[in-house]
């Protein structure tokens, strides 16, 4: 990535950071969570949050902040993501992206015993082909193999 891509994407970051009235560098240090449960809830409610205003600016109905923030983030039928593809804001890799964050989200989440689950063991549990989806899914952008933990996911 370009070192002038890499400025354009931190400024965007800091603004969305502004526009969630989170701290300056809450992104970026998400990477120090301290688990990967804490990671991915973290991760999660930022994008969340990102959608809200990702759509209430598209909308220009600053006021409907509160009700957009209150639906579910990746239903099928309605919710953020719908608007979000409806409205074309983001691309489909980007939108199937935050669905399978949402997905692993909810795994994390809804079972307490998976707070000491890391995600390099979460997807050790996948066969062929969830874990091709969640290569698809999570990896869409990266032109290049990535690591999670040792594990070693292949994007080709």
């Amino acid at each position: 990535m370009k070192d002038e891509d890499v400025k354009i994407i931190n400024h965007e970051i800091r603004e969305l950071e502004i526009s969630i009235e989170v701290q300056e560098g809450f992104f970026n240090n998400l990477l120090n969570s301290e688990s990967d449960w804490s990671f991915i809830i973290k991760l999660h409610a930022f994008l969340e949050a990102g959608c809200t205003v990702l759509i209430t600016k598209a909308l220009g109905k600053d006021e409907l902040t509160d009700v957009i923030s209150r639906l579910e983030m990746s239903g099928n039928d309605y919710g953020k993501t719908i608007f979000i593809s409806r409205l074309s804001l983001l691309s489909k890799g980007a939108i199937n992206y935050i669905r399978k964050l949402s997905m692993i989200r909810n795994y994390y989440v809804h079972n307490l015993i998976n707070i000491s689950l890391s995600l390099e063991d979460y997807v050790k549990t996948m066969d062929k082909n969830q874990r091709d989806n969640f290569v698809t899914s999570i990896g869409y952008d990266m032109a290049e193999d990535f690591k999670i933990g040792e594990l070693l996911i292949r994007v080709c």
